[in-house]
């Protein structure tokens, strides 16, 4: 099974509801040639939260992915993105009906989102791990300040606290 490495930053400023967040990631592996390969990529959104960029992350970054199966390494600095993807909460979530605690009155944050990760963690061995500091970090945050970044709008009129 082919190994992948993803390193996450993303970069987050507005209020908590709804804000400007945009992130990069650095995707590293060995082709089917053994060489290895190593990709960045840089993207940001408006009307977003600090957790939605970095699912958006996630799901830019896995989208990278062809259909063979992989084993995928994501380390990123958001506790809550990567619990969801290191305990497959998501299948559970998708197995409720995309509410928590069986209750319709508490449905799951960013489902919108998560949805869209279901295929990815049916394909593939996906393990995410906090990291406050990787071999990409400084790099990342660097060209986080520097990148041009083209914006897309998250969430058109929404304001949730997701």
């Amino acid at each position: 099974m082919k190994k992948v490495s993803i390193y996450i930053e993303a970069d987050y400023s507005g209020s908590p509801k709804a804000g400007t967040g945009k992130y990069g990631y650095v995707l590293e592996y060995i082709d089917g040639e053994g060489n290895e390969n190593t990709k960045y990529f840089f993207a940001g959104y408006t009307n977003t939260t600090k957790n939605r960029t970095f699912i958006h992350a996630t799901i830019d970054a896995l989208s990278h992915l062809k259909k063979e199966p992989c084993e995928v390494f994501i380390l990123l600095d958001c506790p809550y993105v990567a619990e969801t993807y290191r305990q497959s909460r998501m299948i559970d979530w998708q197995a409720a009906g995309w509410i928590k605690n069986g209750r319709e009155w508490n449905p799951v944050a960013n489902s919108d989102l998560w949805k869209k990760t279901i295929d990815f963690v049916n394909s593939h061995d996906i393990t995410a791990f906090k990291a406050d500091s990787d071999k990409y970090n400084s790099w990342l945050q660097t060209m986080l300040k520097h990148e041009k970044i083209e914006y897309k709008t998250d969430r058109e009129g929404e304001t949730d606290e997701s």
